[in-house]
């Protein structure tokens, strides 16, 4: 019997709906990018506006993605699409990994953090400019064509904060499992031969004091797969 075996990892449906909503958002992301970077053929009269039909009113409320910006050579739209490469990229690994990955949780959370620190620059940006890009719009205009779009990107950071509740959780199923390899370990040689366990050393071992065996259940099969709090639920 192996005492190396991990027992894989099951996703919760909420890590699930994470998967889902990341995809969308790099499919999103990814459209707003080619805007950014093909200016002006993306732009209306461009041959490529087409494609970004909606941007027609947005130019004409966020300055950023407009002219002027185009006009002034402003280089922060471009350099915030920049770092939207990188995070699109870390979201596309994130859903390439799924759900049941390790790693994807760290990933995510990356992604998260950059898209955070995106969102907070954009918003100061404006602050400190004195809101020289979206202060010429009224507050409906300001509400409905700028505010509620960036919604999104306040929900995605709001999703993916869940994700590091499944990279603490993980670490600590690892931490549990590797007690378990541990102990494991003790109740076979190096030559897999089997070493007698009491039943008194078993209850110490787990530090049971009453407890009721389930019938034709032998003490000393303790798969490393299996970990103490599992264990402790076969036999309570």
């Amino acid at each position: 019997m192996s005492t190396s075996t991990v027992k894989r990892f099951t996703p919760t449906p909420g890590r699930e709906f994470i998967w889902y909503w990341y995809a969308i958002t790099a499919v999103v992301v990814s459209w707003d990018i080619g805007y950014c970077f093909l200016r002006p053929r993306s732009m209306p009269g461009g041959d490529l506006h087409w494609i970004w039909k909606p941007y027609a009113i947005y130019v004409n409320i966020d300055y950023i993605y407009g002219f002027p910006a185009l006009k002034a050579n402003n280089g922060f739209t471009n350099a915030q699409t920049f770092m939207n490469v990188i995070e699109t990229g870390l979201n596309v690994i994130y859903v390439y990994l799924g759900p049941s990955s390790a790693v994807a949780p760290l990933i995510g959370f990356t992604s998260a953090a950059m898209t955070l620190a995106k969102t907070m620059l954009y918003f100061l940006q404006e602050y400190y400019c004195g809101w020289c890009m979206v202060g010429h719009n009224t507050l409906p205009d300001l509400l409905q064509y700028w505010i509620l779009p960036n919604v999104s990107f306040i929900l995605h950071i709001t999703f993916s904060a869940r994700i590091s509740h499944y990279i603490m959780s993980f670490l600590q199923y690892d931490s549990m499992n590797r007690d378990c390899g541990s102990f494991s370990q003790s109740l076979f040689s190096t030559s897999s031969e089997r070493i007698s366990l009491t039943l008194s050393e078993l209850l110490n071992e787990f530090r049971i004091d009453q407890v009721t065996l389930k019938p034709m259940v032998k003490a000393i099969e303790l798969p490393c797969t299996i970990t103490r709090v599992e264990f402790r639920a076969l036999y309570i």
